[in-house]
């Protein structure tokens, strides 16, 4: 789980300088590294085999 901590920060991994801090249970990093840190540790969604389009409210689950 996520949660902002509105203060003033200096990244320093890549220099953002601002005012939204990403506290997560073992980091804390800015927006930028936060983005990185998700496109690089979280599956992107892959669109259905059969086409069909996704349904929040279905009781079942492709993997």
């Amino acid at each position: 789980m996520t949660y902002v901590i509105p203060t003033a920060m200096k990244c320093l991994v890549c220099g953002y300088t601002g005012h939204t801090q990403l506290r997560t249970a073992n980091t804390i990093s800015c927006p930028q590294c936060f983005e990185e840190f998700i496109r690089k540790n979280v599956p992107a969604l892959v669109p259905d085999p059969d086409g069909k389009p996704f349904d929040p409210n279905s009781q079942f689950v492709n993997l």
